[in-house]
């Protein structure tokens, strides 16, 4: 889970300062993901750190790689190679048949 100091909290006129005993330093303002862990639990608890969630990417860039040509060539690339597969397939099958049914009457 992702936390941060809780931003409301101060201490002598000072941000709160909240120990991570993983990383053996104070979490960081901007937040950390740590375990759910009993004494993680008890900090939100308490209301010393609050739950929030991670700042990886931006709704904007997540939007943009979307609709990126790459992205978008890639898929089109795949559908056609499955579309391809998905064709070879099916003749395949009637020519595999046909096999079979001059083998059985070569038999008789």
């Amino acid at each position: 889970m992702f936390v941060k100091p809780n931003p409301d909290r101060e201490v002598n006129g000072k941000a709160l300062e909240v120990y991570d005993p993983t990383h053996r330093e104070f979490l960081p303002a901007e937040g950390r993901d740590v375990p759910r862990s009993p004494y993680w639990i008890r900090r939100l608890q308490t209301g010393d750190v609050v739950r929030v969630q991670a700042a990886t990417e931006s709704k904007g860039e997540k939007a943009q790689k979307a609709d990126s040509p790459k992205n978008s060539e890639t898929k089109k690339e795949k559908a056609k190679a499955k579309n391809k597969a998905k064709s070879n397939a099916k003749k395949q099958e009637p020519a595999q048949k046909q096999d079979g049914a001059a083998t059985e009457s070569k038999g008789e």
